[in-house]
């Protein structure tokens, strides 16, 4: 990893934020990736981006609250999450990290999934509401019909 440039960790770093944006109602983007630090702009976002070194209070910061271990953060080395995570709470390794962004990606396409089952839904209520209105009533096509077909007339 190259020790001069942070932007290969920071795009680790920014695919967990994704992962965890919407849990803590942030925006996925850099802006609300700086409101989640407790940044007013994206500015410090935008430099690490760019390759520039968060400062010590950022490390500290990022650290704490998407849990990766501080050492790797300066480094680049070493575990990449802290290994005094609460109990039941999975340990990412290089192995999985690379998985946070298309969970992301599937998260994005299930919320838009969900509005679009929701306006369905709303189209198809508004429909069975107007349907009755504007056509004539309809005999009632699941009911049996006597055809008289091979009947015996009395």
């Amino acid at each position: 990893m190259d020790a001069q440039n942070f932007s290969q960790l920071f795009k680790i770093i920014y695919d967990k934020f994704i992962a965890v944006a919407k849990i803590h109602g942030f925006k996925e983007s850099n802006i609300g990736f700086s409101e989640f630090l407790g940044h007013e702009h994206d500015g410090r976002v935008r430099a690490w981006k760019g390759g520039q070194w968060p400062n010590a209070q950022d490390c500290l910061l990022i650290a704490d609250k998407l849990d990766f271990d501080l050492k790797w953060i300066i480094t680049g080395k070493e575990e990449l999450l802290r290994q005094d995570q609460p109990e039941g709470k999975p340990v990412q390794d290089g192995e999985t990290a690379h998985l946070l962004q298309p969970i992301a990606a599937l998260e994005r396409e299930n919320d838009l999934l969900r509005k679009l089952l929701a306006e369905k839904d709303k189209r198809l209520a508004l429909y069975e509401r107007l349907l009755p209105e504007a056509s004539p009533s309809f005999p009632d096509v699941t009911a049996p019909v006597a055809l008289g077909m091979g009947a015996a007339k009395e």
